[in-house]
């Protein structure tokens, strides 16, 4: 079943096991995990850690368990930075970006200043001039044989669905570390967007995050955040940017109970408000 895989790339070998981090819908409604490796032999896998907002996973596969015919034809990937590839740099599409293993695309990153909005942050995109199928995964390389992009057709925009679109490896390095580490992704559940110095003047608003949405059911909804509030500290920290508020967000584990302030709009203008948050994460 085509739609049941994934393809990933492996991040880590610890010693004990060979970490592969890859896209997470392959573990709904499944009762076993399997890898296959670039020789065609599977081998038994867990699922190590899952985060719910991006979508990926880190899975795992006993070091002691794989035979030397595999290793002599697998190695740990060198994950490169996606903040250095501009405007029609080549890249190469590894995995499925087109629905099918072995395959592979050669082309172009086709913007460098790309995003795509999340909970909780934005993220860099690298999006290509390769065709791409609406199920593709893989990894995004560089001509330098770096990864520096993770494959993923849900984000690409409706125009460009033919084209392989992956989240830049930059913006994703601290997910794969906390997931490789067996920790959750620090997850508070609001969508926002940075209050420029301009539309602060423009709309007399306070500096900092604005607060576009509230995820149902999400930490920022129990502990009362509303859309059209403005995060400007959390704990110590000002907040002056939604990569300010992603960054402190990271710093905390879940779990752990944070005090955020920020100001909401009343009759007679801003008022401060004050919020104590327990961080969670989304599976």
């Amino acid at each position: 079943d085509e739609n049941n895989n994934v393809a990933g790339v492996i991040v880590f070998d610890n010693g004990r096991e060979l970490l592969i981090f890859g896209k997470s819908n392959v573990v709904k409604d499944t009762e076993s995990l399997s890898v296959t490796f670039a020789d065609g032999r599977s081998y038994p896998a867990e699922l190590k850690q899952m985060d719910g907002v991006l979508g990926f996973a880190i899975y795992s596969v006993e070091r002691s368990s794989i035979e030397e015919t595999t290793w002599n034809q697998i190695q740990v990937a060198k994950l490169g930075s996606s903040n250095s590839v501009g405007k029609g740099d080549g890249v190469i599409a590894l995995g499925k970006p087109f629905g099918y293993y072995g395959s592979v695309g050669y082309g172009v990153n086709s913007f460098a200043k790309n995003k795509v909005v999340k909970e909780d942050g934005e993220y860099g995109l690298l999006c290509t001039d390769i065709a791409a199928a609406s199920n593709g995964t893989g990894v995004l390389i560089n001509t330098q044989g770096e990864v520096v992009g993770m494959i993923d057709q849900s984000i690409s925009e409706q125009d460009s669905m033919n084209l392989v679109t992956a989240y830049g490896i930059s913006d994703v390095k601290e997910i794969i570390e906390l997931l490789s580490n067996n920790n959750l992704v620090p997850y508070i559940g609001i969508t926002g967007v940075t209050v420029t110095e301009a539309l602060a003047q423009q709309q007399e608003m306070p500096r900092g995050v604005y607060v576009q949405e509230v995820e149902v059911d999400s930490p920022a909804m129990k502990a009362g955040i509303q859309s059209g509030d403005v995060i400007t500290s959390i704990g110590e920290t000002e907040i002056t940017t939604l990569d300010a508020y992603h960054e402190e967000l990271m710093n905390r584990r879940e779990g752990q109970k944070v005090t955020i302030t920020g100001k909401r709009q009343g009759a007679g203008g801003y008022v401060d408000i004050e919020f104590t948050v327990t961080i969670g994460s989304k599976q």
